[in-house]
């Protein structure tokens, strides 16, 4: 062997001599033989035969579970994205609603008659179902040709208009 072939890491097996063994069978113990080992091998198989059913019900039904979970969580974030949707589409109607019913009652205000009663400005109104502030505007605006001069700037005592009945102050409003 060349010194370059000691440097490599490589080394000479010429010499080495292996000799079979004779008189011994093997180092195992006399119980380690074939027929152990194969109901060893035979057990291990029934033992996992019969649990493998059990362990597959175990897993299914984990698998199941957390795909239901997932399942409602994505409904659920579709539901509460449906009911927002449905909220706001409510709250719009709901104010369209009420605007609608106000311009309805406003509509129907009508100023019946107007006098000065000690210097201050009377005006009798037929309210019908509207409230004294939502119909302000309305009654601001009719005053005038009522009383023959402008209302602006001027606070008008108003009395509601309850047919043969008297008329009962409910207020005043600022024009």
């Amino acid at each position: 062997m060349t010194d370059q072939d000691k440097s490599s890491g490589e080394k000479d097996w010429g010499n080495l001599r292996f000799t079979p063994r004779r008189g011994r069978y093997g180092q195992a113990s006399p119980e380690d033989n074939a027929n152990s080992r194969f109901v060893i091998g035979v057990v291990a198989f029934v033992v996992v035969a019969l649990l493998y059913p059990w362990y597959s019900y175990w897993v299914h039904s984990q698998l199941l579970a957390r795909d239901v979970q997932r399942a409602a969580e994505v409904v659920g974030s579709q539901l509460k994205q449906e009911v927002a949707g449905l909220d706001a589409e409510m709250q719009r109607d709901v104010v369209h609603w009420q605007a609608t019913t106000t311009r309805q009652r406003v509509a129907g205000v009508r100023v019946m008659g107007a006098m000065v009663a000690n210097g201050v400005p009377v005006v009798v109104v037929d309210m019908k179902q509207a409230g004294l502030t939502e119909s302000a505007r309305t009654i601001c605006a009719q005053a005038p040709a009522r009383l023959g001069r402008q209302t602006s700037g001027m606070t008008l005592q108003v009395q509601s208009h309850r047919g043969r009945l008297p008329a009962v102050t409910i207020g005043s409003v600022e024009c």
